[in-house]
């Protein structure tokens, strides 16, 4: 099974799981995640929800079928893939991860402003690995999300 993940960063969280590198392929942008999803079987994606922007018309298409700590999982009934939802987007939702654990982001070298943390995460990337596996067993929103990526 292969998963698409949307940006850098959402390869660092499907990474931290434990998901062999062969497995998982980063897609370049949302619209990228769900035309490989459209031409795969039994695959995922991991996107961001970005309620403000222009939604692929793939995204129409799917079943929802959780939403539990901010995390959506929709399925592809035709090609049983799943799509992964981040909500409202990444940047927001790992913000509200350390909030949950009781983490400051500034110990990271990360900043704890969406707007800024966006533009930081492929700059410090690894400051943003550390940070994911520092927590990622004290979260339940992380737990959700592995969930979802293993299911």
């Amino acid at each position: 099974m292969m998963i698409y993940p949307e940006c850098e960063a959402d390869t660092a969280l499907v990474k931290a799981f434990g998901i062999p590198r062969k497995e998982v392929e980063h897609s370049h942008g949302k619209g990228n995640v769900c035309n490989r999803l459209e031409k795969t079987k039994n695959s995922k994606g991991l996107v961001d929800e970005d309620p403000l922007s222009a939604q692929p018309t793939y995204i129409g298409r799917l079943k929802p079928l959780l939403n539990k700590h901010g995390v959506k999982l929709l399925l592809d009934e035709k090609n049983q893939n799943h799509l992964i939802v981040l909500c409202p987007r990444l940047e927001d939702w790992i913000l509200n991860v350390t909030k949950e654990v009781n983490i400051d982001v500034l110990k990271y070298g990360l900043p704890n402003d969406p707007n800024r943390l966006r533009e930081a995460l492929n700059i410090k990337l690894d400051k943003f690995k550390d940070l994911i596996d520092n927590i990622k067993q004290k979260s339940e929103m992380l737990k959700t999300l592995e969930e979802f990526i293993k299911r």
